[in-house]
């Protein structure tokens, strides 16, 4: 099995000159790309968000998914190499590929908010929290076997 991992950002009307330059940083990890995304996954994880947030549906948005090449589709690699790094004490969660991504997504200001789905089949359960505490949660999941966690859809917001 192979583990997916993709997400939306909503960015604040005001914000919308920002949206290159987040993704642009996005880019620069090597792991992040905004094509060849499923339309019916994100329909989903756009649906949860807006439900937290009705006030959404009319921000400006950003689809993106999270693999090791512009190929694969798969984010399984990186996870590995992440929670490899992380449990073995030789690094930091934002030293790795999967690591400064996540770091990147919960710190730039311009993302009002975003939702990040981590699943192999379907997702299981919706954790919503600020930026802070979803980071804190994902540097917790690092340290499971992704085809053992949860399959968790990550909603933040900074309101």
């Amino acid at each position: 099995m192979s583990l997916y991992i993709i997400g939306k950002l909503f960015f604040h009307k005001s914000q919308c000159g920002e949206i290159t330059a987040v993704k642009a940083e996005l880019a620069k990890t090597g792991a992040a790309f905004f094509e060849g995304i499923d339309d019916m996954d994100l329909g989903f994880i756009k649906s949860r968000i807006v439900s937290l947030k009705p006030e959404l549906v009319a921000e400006p948005q950003v689809d993106f998914r999270i693999s090791a090449t512009p190929e694969d589709i798969d984010a399984t690699r990186l996870w590995i190499e992440a929670q490899t790094a992380i449990t073995s004490g030789r690094a930091e969660m934002g030293s790795t590929k999967l690591g400064q991504i996540f770091t990147l997504l919960l710190s730039f200001k311009p993302i009002s908010a975003g939702g990040v789905a981590l699943f192999d089949g379907s997702i299981d359960s919706i954790f919503y929290s600020n930026a802070h505490n979803c980071r804190r949660y994902f540097s917790r999941l690092l340290r499971e076997n992704w085809d053992n966690m949860e399959n968790p859809l990550i909603i933040w917001n900074w309101e």
